[in-house]
């Protein structure tokens, strides 16, 4: 019996898929496009969990109820880091679907932190970088947010000293 399916010319010289391949792909699957992944990190994707929020919750829950001035005493800050090379390669995804990622290294590239800090009634503290260096230079805040301080550490682990 013959085969009544066409084969594409690039199959035949180099055994691959090609662009005209992924073309009519997009074109025949309509609920599909061509998506950049949100980059997550491995902690974080394993460390996100039901239990871990409904915990979370539970214990804001107590917190925020423990006292009548607590929405200005109560500071949140959020460490995170910018890494300097973080390039994700575009993946295809359904139409429609928000919550596209990717894992990532937390390896590649330099990382500087930063800790913005603010409270639930909107008081703010200047953010704070740390920069991988160990001598800090004042250029290194071109661009920041207003009052933003900053500092250098040396390589490993960030100490109390």
């Amino acid at each position: 019996m013959p085969l009544t399916v066409k084969i594409l010319e690039g199959w035949r010289d180099t055994k691959m898929t090609g662009t005209e391949w992924f073309a009519r792909f997009l074109k025949m699957h309509k609920t599909h496009s061509l998506r950049k992944p949100e980059a997550t990190s491995i902690n974080r994707a394993s460390s996100l969990t039901k239990l871990m929020l409904m915990l979370f919750f539970y214990k804001s829950e107590r917190s925020v109820w423990s006292s009548a001035a607590w929405f200005g005493r109560h500071m949140d800050m959020d460490e995170t880091g910018i890494k300097s090379v973080q390039i994700s390669d575009r993946v295809i995804a359904r139409r429609g679907c928000k919550c596209i990622g990717t894992l990532m290294s937390a390896e590649p590239g330099k990382l500087a932190t930063s800790a913005p800090d603010v409270s639930a009634a909107g008081n703010t503290v200047p953010p704070w970088s740390v920069f991988p260096r160990v001598k800090f230079r004042a250029h290194f805040l071109s661009g920041a947010p207003a009052e933003t301080q900053g500092d250098g550490s040396r390589p490993g682990w960030m100490k109390a000293e």
